[in-house]
């Protein structure tokens, strides 16, 4: 697989787990901190 495929695949993944925190109602500072530590992890 390419690397591209990979960042491709790992970025979906993050956004369907991004989104089912949303769902279960966890509050805005918890979505703040996910996204965050996301963002420090792709870098």
């Amino acid at each position: 697989m390419s690397e591209q495929l990979n960042k491709d695949n790992l970025h979906k993944w993050q956004g369907l787990f991004y989104e089912g925190l949303e769902r279960e109602g966890k509050s805005h500072n918890t979505l703040k901190n996910y996204r965050t530590d996301l963002e420090c992890f792709n870098t």
